[in-house]
């Protein structure tokens, strides 16, 4: 990050402190195709900041979701969405306002492997089933 942009921050934010960002900040150049403004009317900036999801963040989002599936083994189905849908909703309304579409992607895709491992181990003998997605309708 710059100097000047991280000042910028800093007067908006009204502080002397350095502000903490735990997600990935990426400042690209732009060129005759992308115009890095602020608004349609506004200066061109010269870059375009694009803000993820870190890593971290991401492997500890999966294994928070891991640990509610293990728990809930023997729970019904039921149960089990139920916790599972706050954890993601409130994950999820957190970096919706990033470019994310990426990591949630890869997010629902670990989530389908969880949850289809999850039903093996409930139905043993239903592989049919659970090929067809017949227990699992989230793809």
């Amino acid at each position: 990050m710059t100097e000047k942009w991280s000042r910028a921050v800093l007067r908006g934010l009204g502080s002397r402190k350095a502000p903490r960002l735990p997600d990935t900040v990426r400042q690209f150049p732009v060129g005759k195709t992308h115009a890095g403004r602020v608004n349609q009317y506004g200066p061109p900036l010269g870059f375009k900041t694009i803000i993820t999801a870190s890593k971290e963040a991401v492997q500890r989002h999966i294994a928070e979701m891991r640990a509610i599936i293990k728990r809930n083994k023997s729970a019904s189905q039921d149960k089990l969405i139920r916790e599972l849908n706050a954890v993601i909703r409130g994950w999820t309304n957190y970096y919706r306002t990033m470019a994310a579409t990426r990591t949630f992607s890869h997010c629902q895709n670990v989530l389908y492997l969880q949850l289809r491992s999850w039903a093996n181990s409930r139905h043993p003998n239903k592989k049919q089933a659970l090929d067809s997605t017949e227990i699992l309708a989230c793809r």
